[in-house]
């Protein structure tokens, strides 16, 4: 089955028919805003962060996916192009951050345009809302800027949880008010 690239207009939703999704733009123009949004808060971040080039007393403290293969580096040519997320996570954290609640939503939005039974997308809630808070535990950090980022994923995290929780209530609501009816 061919997944349709995504237009606005009548040939989206012409095609979205077609192919049997049934996606709604509800959900397809948030999910757009955040693809776009995610490109270029991580072209932001990786520009903010390409300033470790040139911070070379910072590069033995934020260049872990360098040391990875690198045992010491001595030209900023060696410094991974990932390092300069790290970089910019630690010192100017707007842009990792706004990177983390993009892919959130991400994740989120696809959940509700793929995941059609309600057992299987409470277990993928629940993976997910594991997943942030394991996240949040592994960069606890004294520096500002991970306090930042610590901060975004428990929110998220949070805000995960609450929605699991608010599915779980409506879904048992609905299931109790038709067994009422029934009766």
């Amino acid at each position: 089955m061919k997944i349709p690239v995504i237009f606005f207009g009548n040939y989206m939703i012409h095609t979205i028919k077609n192919e049997g999704y049934k996606m709604k733009l509800k959900t397809i123009i948030p999910l757009s805003a955040s693809l776009l949004l995610l490109c270029l808060s991580t072209m932001a971040a990786f520009y903010e962060g390409s300033a470790l080039r040139d911070d070379i007393f910072e590069w033995r403290w934020s260049t872990p996916f360098t040391m990875l293969t690198a045992e010491r580096i001595s030209h900023a040519d060696q410094v991974s192009k990932l390092d300069y997320l790290v970089y910019a996570a630690k010192l100017q954290p707007f842009f990792p951050a706004i990177m983390l609640i993009c892919l959130i939503s991400i994740l989120i939005l696809a959940s509700y345009i793929g995941i059609k039974n309600a057992k299987t997308h409470a277990y993928y809630f629940s993976v997910l809302a594991c997943v942030m808070a394991s996240a949040g535990l592994m960069i606890l950090s004294d520096h500002v800027g991970t306090k930042f980022i610590y901060s975004s994923i428990l929110l998220s995290g949070v805000i995960i949880s609450s929605l699991l929780a608010y599915q779980h209530f409506t879904q048992t609501l609905t299931q109790s008010t038709f067994k009422q009816n029934e009766t």
